[in-house]
C-alpha cells in the first residue's frame, strides 16, 4: 500500500499543477470546477480503490492532504499567508460545497465493487468472502465497517443487524431485475451521492 498510495499522491499533486491555470481562473465558474475535480479524481486519483485494504493514518493523511488541496484550489480557498482570517477549514470546504469526503470515495468504491461481485457472482468469490476471517485491517473487515456506516443512512437503517451473508442477499434481490449494462450499481451509487451518505461516520 506504501507505493500504491505515495504514487497517487504524487500523480494528484502532478496534475494539480498542471491544471491550476484552470481551477484558478475566476472566470470559470465554481461548479465546474468541482465537476472537473471530482471526473479526475474518481479516473485517476481513487481509481481501482475498491481494492484497498485499511490505509494508515499516514497515508491516510497523504491522501486526505491532496484531495482537499485539489478541492481548496478549484474553490479559490487555498492557503494564502494574506488573507488568515478568510481561510476556511477543511470540513467547511466539504460541508459548505457538498463535496465528497476523501474516506467516502473509498468506502464508496469498496462499496459498489461487492455489489459488482454480489451482481455478477463469479465461482468461488463470494463462498471465498462469506468465509473470510475479519482480521483487522483487511479487505473484509473494511467492507463489515462499510456496510455498517452504510446502514446508518435512511434506506438502509433495518440492515444495520444484517450479517454479511444477510447483505449479500439483500443486494441479490435488488439487482435480480434485468438492467442495463454497466448500471448495476446506480441504486447504492445514488444513495453513496454526497446528499445521502451519512456525514457522520465518514472522518
Amino acid at each position: 500500500m506504501a507505493y500504491e498510495v505515495s504514487f497517487r499522491c504524487g500523480l494528484m499533486r502532478a496534475e494539480t499543477c498542471k491544471l491550476r491555470t484552470i481551477l484558478r481562473n475566476s472566470g470559470l465558474i465554481c461548479y465546474k470546477k468541482i465537476h472537473l475535480i471530482q471526473a479526475f479524481l474518481l479516473s485517476k486519483g481513487t481509481f481501482q480503490c475498491s481494492t484497498w485494504i485499511a490505509l494508515s493514518l499516514v497515508f491516510y493523511r497523504m491522501l486526505y492532504g491532496c484531495i482537499l488541496g485539489m478541492y481548496r484550489d478549484a474553490l479559490g480557498a487555498h492557503h494564502n499567508p494574506m488573507s488568515v482570517n478568510d481561510m476556511f477549514s477543511d470540513d467547511d470546504i466539504i460541508f459548505n460545497n457538498t463535496l465528497i469526503y476523501p474516506n467516502t470515495l473509498i468506502r464508496m468504491s469498496r462499496l459498489l465493487l461487492f455489489v459488482r461481485i454480489v451482481r455478477k457472482n463469479p465461482p468461488g468469490i463470494l463462498d471465498f468472502l462469506l468465509q473470510a476471517t475479519f482480521g483487522e485491517g483487511s479487505w473484509a473487515s473494511c467492507l463489515k465497517d462499510d456496510l455498517t456506516w452504510l446502514s446508518v443512512s435512511d434506506q438502509f437503517r433495518a440492515c444495520a443487524p444484517f450479517s454479511l451473508d444477510e447483505w449479500v442477499g439483500l443486494f441479490a434481490l435488488v439487482v435480480r431485475a434485468p438492467i442495463p449494462f454497466g448500471s448495476s450499481a446506480r441504486p447504492l451509487g445514488q444513495m453513496c451521492q454526497p446528499t445521502n451518505v451519512p456525514f457522520v461516520l465518514v472522518v
